[in-house]
């Protein structure tokens, strides 16, 4: 039997980073096919997941922000679609805001996905292209994985396995059936006179929320503050959503264990909890006691109580029934006399007609449980298209009693309560949502950077050259003709590996048919790039090989590195780094400028809010290699701790006992946000440095980074580590 396993876990940054930008590509594959299946249905036309998986794999070739992500986690979000738009209709499915929408992404192949528990608390998985992730050992796992996803919630990522217990379903139970009553004073009650319900949020937590709503209407749209209050108000929300969580499985237990069948009204959640606001040519009338209603409504977690009985119905046997619930709550369970005077109060029910009294709820479950031989089974026991919630021809007399086909264990992609956005997503706000963008959005995108690197704005604009060149179908023989320089000298200005003048670039672009307006911000793309950085104050102490990289620290999104025998230079405090100038034989004005160029790249990288993500990974013989006295390097193991709360550092040691036995050159690795610029590796050898960024070297060294990984120290038990290390140094 399939059923779902959920953990919490705990991504480090670059993974957490890596997660992201995971789930925003698979966002905008569902929203770019989404808007493809509309665009085909006002022509009259179709279109399916085979064709749409076809020109899925057709622009990862033109795209290389695709194969950065698993391609079966896009593929999955096609079939999802598919399976989306066939039961509810092209025109009803909802658009995945990036503001509403939690990220989340499926592994549906469970022979790539390993899991290894480590201790009692704590458990291992790897993930294809995500490596090896840890999390909270809560439950067992109990069978085999078939599928895996990875969902944030409440500011929180969890892993849900869909995995094969072996259970079978009994084909009998012992028990007695049962009606409930779902409402609002009460969430639940029974036939037999049962009364479940619990408070799902504190007077605190009331308190607190409203004032945190006050506080998001005070700020801005799009500012920070304002998604730190949101922030804040999810993590409430979280906690009141798992309380309702835990108390429907409970209860579902409790309920499927003692009954075998279980009868329920037939409510449409969705329909009695809509709005009764109206138009602006009919208003609706009591507006404010309908919202008072749909929270409290919603508060229950009525739908959320049937999905869990269903769900534990298959280990037990017992038959999950839905019924009219028309004038349940109306008529007397004794004389089955229809009258809404006998409804006196909320939980007095009179009959008019016999003079029965019960309390309301318990009569309601009563008629509920008299109507289960009418009833109309579960929606989606038979497997085809059509809802199952409709009553078959005939007689209701004639109709059978089905019982409800068990809950399917594949996790919710929503990983929470149900998003509701019918809000079509700002295109031009996520780069995920427009991977291919316009010359002139890319270039603007650019020049209007808070901070802008010379060595990127280079590349970038190498890159749109190719690219207009390519798209006017002119060779490189024919635009060095136009210049009268040589083929070698197009390709370099193309890579972005040298500055260009702008009459060059500007006879180019007259070359290439490019629009006079267009022209004009190529050319202001140009005299930004041609700008010095701000690392040629240093003079020849930068090296023109490392110019390079100093560059493209600005404008990346996420530095990985990973070192055997030294600290990071990121990572070097002040003294460490001059006693690395002074190994170096370097004079002493020499060395300074050294040691103060490597500071100003720390405070550019790590004191900037905005700058990227940092992440390290750092060889243990690194703590103990004291080569410039006790108290330097206990100064630079105090600042590693300091380091290990910082909000975008990351820091792992590879321990003694774990060292990673292939022989490697330290490296690393940028990633970028921007299409234009490709993810780069920076390997520095005795007389220079190389950068890759082809795709198969990108990944082979990302897949090492990920083996170092796994066998290093999590981030608190560095945190520990360098505790002792500060001790060992006095």
């Amino acid at each position: 039997m399939l059923t779902g396993r959920k953990y919490r876990v705990y991504l480090d940054g670059g993974q957490e980073v890596y997660a992201e930008t995971i789930a925003g590509a698979c966002r905008s594959v569902w929203n770019t096919g989404l808007e493809q299946r509309r665009e085909y249905r006002r022509r009259g036309a179709w279109m399916n997941y085979v064709s749409q998986a076809g020109e899925l794999a057709e622009a990862k070739s033109e795209h290389t922000w695709l194969k950065d992500v698993p391609g079966h986690c896009l593929q999955q979000t096609l079939m999802d679609l598919d399976k989306a738009c066939r039961r509810h209709g092209t025109g009803k499915v909802r658009w995945r805001s990036k503001a509403r929408w939690a990220p989340s992404f499926r592994f549906p192949e469970g022979s790539r996905i390993r899991v290894e528990r480590l201790n009692r608390k704590w458990g291992r998985a790897k993930l294809p292209k995500i490596g090896w992730i840890r999390f909270c050992w809560s439950r067992p796992l109990d069978g085999d994985v078939k599928s895996a996803t990875v969902c944030r919630k409440a500011g929180r990522w969890y892993l849900s396995f869909l995995v094969d217990d072996q259970a079978t379903t009994p084909e009998h139970h012992a028990g007695a059936p049962v009606g409930i009553d779902r409402g609002v004073a009460v969430a639940a009650t029974t036939s037999t006179g049962d009364f479940h319900d619990r408070p799902f949020v504190t007077g605190g937590e009331t308190k607190r929320y409203k004032r945190l709503q006050q506080q998001l209407a005070r700020t801005k749209k799009g500012s920070r503050n304002r998604a730190n209050v949101r922030a804040r108000m999810n993590r409430i929300m979280g906690r009141v959503t798992d309380r309702r969580t835990d108390f429907c499985a409970q209860l579902a237990s409790q309920i499927t264990t003692r009954h075998n069948v279980v009868a329920l009204e037939d409510l449409r959640t969705r329909t009695m909890t809509a709005s009764a606001a109206g138009t602006l040519a009919e208003p609706g009338k009591q507006v404010a006691q309908k919202r008072g209603l749909n929270r409290a409504v919603l508060d229950k977690g009525w739908h959320r109580l049937e999905l869990a009985l269903r769900s534990a119905a298959r280990y037990t046997g017992a038959k999950v029934v839905l019924v009219n619930p028309a004038y349940t709550s109306q008529t007397c369970n004794a004389c089955k006399v229809v009258d809404p005077k006998s409804r006196k109060s909320q939980a007095v029910f009179a009959c008019t007609a016999c003079g029965h009294r019960a309390h309301a709820d318990v009569n309601a479950a009563g008629n509920i449980l008299n109507a289960a031989g009418h009833a109309v089974s579960a929606c989606g026991d038979l497997g085809d298209a059509r809802s199952t919630k409709q009553e078959l021809p005939g007689p209701r007399e004639a109709v059978p009693v089905r019982p409800a086909i068990p809950l399917v264990g594949i996790p919710s992609s929503s990983c929470g309560e149900d998003r509701q956005n019918d809000r079509r997503p700002d295109h031009t706000e996520e780069r995920f949502m427009r991977p291919e963008p316009t010359l002139a959005t890319s270039i603007t995108h650019h020049l209007h950077r808070p901070k802008k690197s010379p060595t990127a704005l280079r590349i970038a604009l190498g890159y749109h050259l190719r690219r207009l060149r390519e798209d006017a179908g002119v060779d490189m023989e024919k635009a060095a003709e136009e210049l009268l320089v040589s083929v070698s000298k197009i390709s370099r200005m193309e890579t972005g590996k040298r500055t260009c003048r702008a009459q060059d670039v500007s006879a180019l672009l007259h070359l290439y048919g490019v629009p006079e307006p267009d022209i004009a911000l190529v050319l202001e793309l140009v005299e930004d790039s041609v700008r010095p950085g701000w690392w040629d104050a240093y003079g020849k102490s930068v090296p023109t090989w490392f110019e390079p990289l100093v560059g493209l620290e600005a404008a990346a999104d996420l530095i990985r590195t990973c070192e055997a025998q030294l600290v990071p230079g990121l990572m070097q405090t002040e003294d460490y780094a001059r006693g690395m100038a002074t190994l170096g034989r370097l004079d002493d004005a020499f060395a300074e400028r050294r040691v103060a160029l490597r500071m100003e790249r720390q405070d550019r990288i790590l004191d900037d809010a905005e700058g990227p993500k940092l992440w390290a990974v750092v060889e243990e013989t690194a703590l103990f290699r004291g080569a410039f006295g006790a108290d330097v390097m206990r100064a630079q193991m105090a600042h590693l701790r300091h380091l290990c709360d910082h909000p975008r550092v990351t820091l792992q040691v590879v321990p003694f006992d774990k060292v990673y036995l292939e022989p490697y050159v330290p490296f690393t690795y940028l990633r970028f946000e921007e299409p234009e610029l490709p993810n780069t590796v920076y390997v520095e050898h005795l007389k220079g440095a190389k950068y890759l960024d082809k795709a198969e070297d990108v990944n082979n060294h990302l897949e090492m980074l990920d083996t170092l990984v796994g066998t290093a120290l999590t981030h608190e038990e560095t945190r520990k580590r360098l505790e002792g290390a500060v001790r060992y140094y006095g």
